[in-house]
């Protein structure tokens, strides 16, 4: 099957997923931290740090709250985002899932866009990221099938990739230089990397019916 050029040409299905383990080297956790980042700022979620150690990579607030972004909301948001079960109700905020399934998904879809592999079926890894998405795909949709948002994050991160490969680059500079890969929102000359001017797509919620 050819790679999927448009997410509206793969549709749900309700085959296995596919196991995918990915690889544990720096540059495959620096693209994988960097998509999770480039989706955040696509979709206009709020981060403030990226890092990428030995012991530790995510996107999220403090170096201590990991890959917490998405519990630490502020109040405008409190009415989507709740405690487990996060309890979506209505059509009106599936777009709100959307754009929180994407960005757990854009680490792996990173990965397997820098080693050029195409996305033929569904894949899942068992790890916080796949776990959480499906969770949400299931509260808001029904079901748990990621094959249509895989597409989605891959289409849109494609889109994205120059700033994909600069944020990814720049925590493996990092690492090399201090032993720790650390971009910081405080950090004025970090201000880029939190930026949606200089990305390469534009997030437009879809309407589902």
């Amino acid at each position: 099957m050819a790679e999927f050029s448009q997410p509206t040409a793969c549709q749900f299905g309700d085959g296995e997923p596919k196991i995918y383990n990915g690889s544990d080297s720096l540059k495959a956790t620096a693209f994988h931290e960097a998509g999770h980042a480039v989706m955040c700022r696509l979709v206009h979620r709020h981060f403030a740090t990226i890092v990428m150690g030995n012991r530790a990579a995510y996107v999220g607030h403090e170096e201590t709250d990991m890959v917490a972004y998405f519990h630490r909301v502020k109040s405008k948001d409190e009415s989507f985002l709740k405690t487990k079960p996060l309890g979506f109700h209505g059509e009106l905020l599936r777009p709100v899932a959307v754009r929180k399934i994407v960005v757990f998904l854009a680490g792996m879809q990173a990965e397997l866009l820098l080693d050029g592999s195409p996305l033929e079926c569904e894949l899942f890894r068992d790890d916080f990221d796949h776990r959480n998405a499906r969770q949400l795909c299931e509260e808001a949709f029904g079901h748990s099938h990621l094959r249509y948002f895989q597409a989605l994050t891959r289409d849109h991160l494609s889109r994205c990739w120059v700033e994909v490969e600069r944020t990814a680059n720049e925590l493996l500079a990092r690492y090399d230089r201090y032993g720790l890969g650390i971009i910081r929102l405080s950090n004025p000359h970090d201000a880029s990397y939190f930026s949606r001017d200089d990305l390469g797509a534009r997030w437009v919620d879809e309407t589902w019916d």
